[in-house]
């Protein structure tokens, strides 16, 4: 009952901000000049108030199969996390249950799990995610063509996403040094940001933090293994505190 009565909340919320949506999450994908795949025609605000259902959001979504096959990692990892709906976490008591009911459901995930090169490319877009990044201000960045503005949810889906352990070889042992030290920075610039103090946008970053600390330790804690089984979701300056002490001792 309360996971349907949070779907449905979750689906009258983006009916409504229809217009949020197709901002600050279109994005137009040319690949070598052959495809082209776009959100834009479902998430105009006049169609996407039209549907009625979570289903009928994702089965508009989804990605032609011949434009699928042929789109490069590095692009198809930005639709990946451009998704319209990857706010929807939000609506669950466990977050990461809101973005597996998106990427159980979305052609572009299931793709992008069979990439061999699906974790280099992920931590490449994570790395490069600006969170205070906005494109009229910055041209550098070299996936400024996927965005219009960083919001504080869609960083917080790349990082539930990373913490399903759902993308292959991305706690493997030749790619985590490097995805601890992507979380750690993103962590440290979370808390100089006042658009990311709440404990719940820190939380995100920690539980990927707590998934590394368990891999390499190699043993489980009480403590985070709770945090994780919850989906990071922290409702406490204190329980925060508590939990980064645990992933960042030595």
């Amino acid at each position: 009952m309360k996971k349907s009565l949070f779907l449905f909340l979750a689906i009258m919320l983006l009916g409504a901000c229809a217009e949020d949506v197709m901002v600050h999450n279109v994005m137009n994908t040319n690949v070598t000049g052959r495809s082209t795949f776009s959100y834009d025609s479902v998430t105009n605000p006049e169609v996407w108030k039209t549907f009625m259902s979570f289903e009928e959001m994702m089965n508009a979504t989804q990605i032609p199969e011949d434009i699928l096959k042929e789109l490069p990692t590095d692009t198809l990892v930005a639709l990946c996390m451009n998704h319209p709906l990857a706010g929807i976490y939000n609506c669950y008591n466990n977050p990461i249950n809101g973005v597996l009911s998106v990427m159980n459901r979305f052609n572009g995930f299931q793709e992008l799990k069979r990439r061999t090169d699906a974790a280099e490319k992920i931590m490449d877009f994570y790395e490069k995610m600006e969170i205070d990044y906005n494109v009229k201000e910055n041209k550098k960045n070299p996936y400024s063509r996927h965005f219009t503005e960083i919001k504080p949810f869609q960083v917080g889906f790349t990082e539930l996403v990373i913490a399903t352990k759902d993308i292959p070889e991305l706690y493997s042992d030749k790619n985590i040094d490097r995805l601890e030290r992507i979380t750690n920075v993103k962590y440290e610039a979370k808390i100089q940001n006042k658009k990311y103090n709440k404990v719940s946008a820190l939380g995100r970053s920690l539980l990927i933090g707590a998934q590394i600390k368990m891999k390499k330790e190699g043993k489980g804690n009480t403590k985070l293994q709770q945090f994780i089984e919850k989906g990071g979701d922290i409702r406490s300056q204190k329980d925060l505190t508590e939990i980064s002490k645990i992933i960042y001792q030595k």
